[in-house]
Order: C-alpha cells, then sequence, then structure tokens
C-alpha cells in the first residue's frame, strides 16, 4: 500500500481544482503529471487508464489497462522504426 504525503495530497488538491474537481481520487488511484507545462494529468484507477488536460477537461481519452499496454507497446515499435 502506498502512503501519500501532505505535499502530495496540496498538489493533487491543486490540479483536481484546476479541472473542476472538488473531490480527491479514490484510494485505489494513482496520478501522474505530464508534459512540459505540467497540463497534462495521467490517472490510473480501477482498470482505467485516462490522460486529462487540465487546461481543457474536454481534452481526455480513457483506455483500459490492457488496451494501455497495447498502445505503449505499439508506440515502442514506431520508435524503434525511426
Amino acid at each position: 500500500m502506498t502512503t501519500t504525503t501532505v505535499g502530495e495530497m496540496e498538489v493533487l488538491d491543486q490540479l483536481l481544482a484546476a479541472i473542476g474537481e472538488n473531490v480527491a481520487p479514490p484510494p485505489q488511484c494513482s496520478l501522474f503529471v505530464l508534459g512540459n507545462k505540467q497540463d497534462w494529468m495521467l490517472i490510473v484507477e480501477a482498470g482505467v487508464v485516462s490522460i486529462t488536460s487540465t487546461s481543457d477537461p474536454s481534452k481526455n481519452v480513457m483506455l483500459t489497462t490492457n488496451r494501455w499496454a497495447y498502445f505503449i507497446e505499439y508506440c515502442r515499435q514506431v520508435d524503434n522504426k525511426s
């Protein structure tokens, strides 16, 4: 079980407020901040991977963990060919 520090919770609260959410994520949730401007969030929760823009919540994608694995493998194949 992973514990969350007070500083991490403050950052999480700020990110969720930025996309209009006023609730904390469920306990079995992983959140990662992405992008050069840190304006994207990758959220893994209950078998679903979501990528959401903090500047525009309508820009999002949701994949099952199985489809996420296929997507990552496809990206690696593309990188290897270039």
